[in-house]
């Protein structure tokens, strides 16, 4: 008799422990939250040339879960492929921000690719690292602000680093946002 009330008083703590999760719910537009961005000059070894590394972490969530482009299809050309991410950059000048006009050859915008949800998530949730190369040197501050849009074409908040000040190398961190969830 004693084993049959253990059996079932396991048997009701799986069920209690089993109901009481509830799987989030997110909205169907992105949100984006913007981590940190690490900065990393180098110079080009045939042209002598100085180029800016950006590494731009931000955590990504999707209620739908549309999110991303599929790279991984036989019919996938990236120049045709519509970017998902969007990325402006612009320079404090004697108080003043400006967004700064790149030449045309140069397009900082990119494809976030599709990931498989894990497990019977309808969302998308990820931690992305955009790495961005910027053949460019201003004599300012400088900073970034981007967003994301899903495959239904609906547009996530904006985000923007810190400002970065020119000859800085390192990382800059949302302090607002330490916990990576």
């Amino acid at each position: 008799m004693k084993i049959y009330n253990y059996i079932l008083l396991f048997i009701f703590a799986i069920m209690l422990f089993t109901n009481c999760y509830k799987q989030p719910v997110y909205p169907p537009e992105p949100k984006i939250d913007f981590r940190q961005i690490v900065v990393i000059d180098s110079v080009e070894p045939d042209l002598g040339n100085v180029v800016h590394y950006y590494n731009i972490y931000f955590k990504i969530v999707d209620g739908d879960g549309n999110f991303g482009v599929n790279t991984d299809s036989k019919d996938f050309v990236d120049s045709l492929a519509e970017e998902n991410f969007f990325i402006d950059l612009y320079y404090l000048d004697n108080g003043n921000i400006f967004l700064y006009e790149f030449p045309e050859d140069i397009n900082l915008n990119g494809i976030i690719p599709y990931v498989d949800p894990v497990g019977l998530n309808d969302y998308y949730k990820a931690l992305v690292i955009c790495n961005l190369e910027v053949p460019i040197t201003l004599p300012y501050p400088v900073k970034f602000e981007f967003y994301v849009e899903d495959n239904d074409k609906n547009r996530s908040n904006t985000q923007s680093t810190p400002w970065i000040e020119p000859g800085f190398t390192g990382a800059l961190v949302d302090t607002n946002n330490i916990i990576i969830d």
